[in-house]
């Protein structure tokens, strides 16, 4: 897919971001290729005023995990995405950021028909590896044996 192409999918998401509560004053950006999303982020805070911002690419050459593992992608085949946020001085958290963005990922994936087979009924190559999401405390989501998302704070 060509980056034109790519980016013409992420046309109507400025709009929905503005819908979405807390994120109404992030600006919206996309790239096809990048070092990191997590890093493009980074260098905005070089200015202190800098609006928050959703990031997305295509394609990452130098994904990170938690402790700077390698994160690997395939061009065109990941959702990569960060977003800065500034919580409100005032608003105080239940829980730890990390957690909350696990749920949220989760909930968001129950939207997507996967096979339910419960992860201790699954046989090592067998056709059963799907079900439903779940949350690798406290920061990783998961379906079957395989890594989804990593999230971190």
């Amino acid at each position: 897919m060509n980056l034109q192409t790519w980016a013409e999918k992420w046309a109507h998401f400025p709009m929905i971001l503005q819908t979405i509560p807390g994120f109404s004053g992030h600006a919206f950006s996309c790239v096809g290729v990048t070092g990191s999303t997590n890093d493009d982020l980074k260098n905005d805070w070089v200015n202190l005023m800098a609006p928050p911002r959703v990031h997305v690419a295509a394609h990452q050459t130098s994904g990170r995990g938690q402790y700077g593992r390698v994160w690997v992608d395939q061009p065109d085949e990941s959702l990569l995405f960060s977003f800065s946020w500034q919580r409100p001085v005032h608003e105080p958290w239940v829980l730890p950021p990390q957690i909350l963005a696990g749920l949220a990922v989760h909930k968001a994936l129950e939207h997507f028909p996967v096979d339910a087979t419960p992860p201790e009924t699954l046989t090592e190559g067998g056709p059963d590896e799907r079900f439903a999401p779940w949350l690798k405390w406290p920061n990783d989501v998961w379906a079957g044996r395989g890594k989804l998302a990593g999230i971190l704070t």
